[in-house]
């Protein structure tokens, strides 16, 4: 199955080799453009592809764990704000998912994880869903969330207003389901609705909180929800 045509992904890590094995892979499994790093964690300067569209930077962990990994990513220049980054071969004993998510990946593939996963988790992360178990989805969730406030009265926004008050039953049922951690599939399952329609309730509620992926919404609906 392909797709992803449109989309590019950098492979990057010291290991060349592996490197270009996995780019043979994805772009046959997905369709998208696949570049596999020439010089270890450097990210090609130029933008290769459809240069307007995010990119997914999989970022290798196996030799410098996933610490070495967010050290690495704090150094990454600010343009690549606009990309998806996930990091693979990652040690589930390293528990650092969490530091992950609060600096901005998308996505962790473990060392065990079978080669099948990997198709599965890029069409889900250029979807704009996070690749996390739900388990840590609702840790990370239980950490970071703000504490609850009494409400002021002020001018009604998108950020101080009741959330009925611009979203409707429809989006705050589907905002409540992405807060747990849910994929497209499952909140179309449980709403007996299309992924589609579920794609177009998520990109309205997106643009009415105004924020841009799944974490940040189910953060604002722990504060407004």
């Amino acid at each position: 199955m392909t797709g992803l045509d449109k989309k590019t992904i950098l492979v990057v890590g010291p290991k060349q080799n592996q490197n270009m094995l996995m780019c043979h892979y994805l772009e046959r499994e997905t369709g998208a453009m696949c570049v596999p790093s020439k010089e270890g964690y450097k990210i090609p300067p130029d933008r290769i592809g459809n240069g307007s569209e995010a990119r997914l930077i999989l970022w290798d962990c196996q030799d410098i764990g996933v610490q070495g990994c967010l050290k690495e990513l704090d150094d990454l220049p600010e343009e690549l704000a606009h990309d998806f980054v996930a990091v693979f071969n990652v040690n589930p004993e390293d528990g650092l998912e969490k530091e992950g998510l609060a600096k901005g990946l998308w996505g962790f593939f473990y060392e065990h994880d079978p080669l099948e996963r990997f198709p599965i988790g890029v069409r889900a992360i250029f979807n704009g869903e996070l690749w996390v178990s739900r388990r840590i989805m609702t840790d990370y969730l239980l950490t970071y969330q703000p504490v609850r406030q009494e409400p002021v009265k002020e001018k009604a926004t998108s950020s101080t207003s009741s959330a009925a008050d611009f979203l409707t039953e429809r989006e705050i049922e589907i905002l409540g389901l992405i807060s747990t951690g849910a994929t497209n599939a499952d909140i179309a399952d449980k709403l007996i609705i299309s992924q589609h329609t579920v794609k177009t309730h998520i990109y309205n509620i997106f643009q009415k909180i105004g924020v841009p992926n799944r974490l940040q919404a189910a953060l604002w609906a722990g504060k407004h929800l």
